[in-house]
Formats: C-alpha cells, structure tokens, sequence
C-alpha cells in the first residue's frame, strides 16, 4: 500500500515497546489499517477506529504519550543527577501548564498531530473534547505534583550544589558559613567548579570543605533512576543478573 511502514508495534512479554511510538505508529497507518479491517470484516473494530473523532482522540494520546516519552529519554543515562533530572521535572510540569492555559483558549499549537487533525475540522474541536484534553492536562499535572512534591521551588541546598560561588552565606547553616566563605574566595576552586561536573568538584574539594562537600556528595549520590542497573545487568548478563537485580530491589535503591 506504500505505506512508510510495515507493521504495527505491540506489547510483548520480551519487550515492552513504549505506548507512545504504538500509537504514533497506529496514526500513522490509520487510513490503512481501516482498510485492513474492512477487507477483513471486523465490524467491531472498525466501528471504533470510524467512530466520531476517534482520530482525533487518538492524535491527541499520541501526542501527550510521546511527549512522556521524551521526558523519559531526558532522565535516563549515564552522568545524570538528580539535581538534573528535577530540572527536566519542573520544566514538564511548566508545559503542562502552558498546555492547559493554551487549551482552555482552544490553541492545540503544542499538539502536532491534534492540531493537523483540528485544522482539517471545518468547526473546530468541539467542546466536550477539548473539555476532555484540559481535565486530562490538569490530571497529568496533579499527579506529578503529587509524585514530585515541592517540584515548582527549589531549595537552597539544591542551589548551593549547583553554584556555591552565587550563594549567600544567610542562606545555608551557621555550621557552614565559615566554609562557605572560605571556598566563595578561592581562585582555584572557582576554576575547578568552571572545568568540572558536580561530582568531580565535590569529591575533589571534600578535603578542604569538608561541611559542604560531604553535604553535596549526599545529595549527589541519590540514585535518581534505575537506568545505570539495567545497564549493568544487561552488561553482566546471565552470570551476573541476579546481584544486579537484587540492587534494582534493595531498600536503599
């Protein structure tokens, strides 16, 4: 049918496929896969895929679903903090936020595949549907408010992790004032915090301040994900599957 693909994307038990490119794949063979179930006469199904703005229900799941999927790809890897992944945390929550306020205006701009499909509606989006997608962003964003609590304020802890040099010393425990000064007037330190991620500073400085480091590297150490035991236990493979998996389970994971 000279489709740009050839097949569909489903779960299976060896591996999960994200739902996001399942349903972008199902848009993108939306035409054909009606006529499939046409010529196969699948009367139920083709019912629900021809049903009044099934489409475009569908484009904004699509939508919303690949934009998690991004999200997804930005927390995952190797050399990433929780510092910032809560970064990329509070900036989706932001857009959540723009989503709405955009929707209850009736702007689906953000939205690729809805908007092409609302563009094509001689009408517009009817109301109840864009009623819909705007309880749904509100929901998406009451949930990671829920999960992520106190995500949208940052706290001084955090900000002194990131740049100690910028802080003021009324903002961290008298304990580490002295400290603070002292490495806020090193030219050294200054040049290492320039040259080095956060990890490597703070481990390297840990002997001189020993208060702030040992406070940072705490914070630092966090495992933010699982991504660096999955790594690992791919890598080790059969062998080594079963230490690894009991890290992914452990407590203090």
């Amino acid at each position: 049918m000279e489709a740009d693909h050839e097949s569909l994307l489903f779960h299976t038990q060896v591996r999960w496929l994200s739902k996001g490119n399942m349903l972008q794949r199902v848009l993108e063979l939306f035409d054909e896969v009606v006529a499939f179930l046409r010529a196969q006469e699948d009367v139920v199904l083709l019912e629900a895929l021809e049903g009044e703005f099934f489409r475009v229900r569908l484009s904004y799941l699509s939508d919303i679903s690949s934009a998690l999927n991004e999200l997804n790809r930005k927390l995952q890897g190797k050399g990433i903090n929780i510092l910032f992944q809560s970064d990329k945390i509070r900036a989706f929550v932001a857009k959540l936020e723009l989503w709405k306020k955009r929707a209850g205006s009736g702007s689906f701009s953000s939205f690729l595949a809805l908007n092409e499909c609302v563009e094509d509606m001689e009408d517009g989006l009817p109301d109840p549907i864009a009623e819909d997608i705007k309880q749904h962003l509100e929901g998406l964003e009451e949930a990671f408010k829920y999960y992520f609590p106190g995500i949208k304020n940052e706290s001084n802890e955090n900000n002194l992790i990131r740049d100690p040099f910028q802080r003021n010393v009324d903002d961290v425990p008298d304990a580490w004032q002295e400290e603070l000064l002292d490495l806020k007037n090193d030219s050294a330190a200054k040049d290492a915090f320039q040259n080095m991620e956060l990890e490597g500073f703070w481990t390297q400085v840990r002997g001189t301040y020993p208060l702030l480091a040992t406070n940072s590297l705490r914070i630092l150490v966090h495992f933010s994900s699982t991504y660096l035991c999955e790594t690992g236990t791919q890598q080790v493979g059969s062998g080594g599957g079963s230490s690894m998996c009991a890290l992914h389970n452990s407590p203090r994971h």
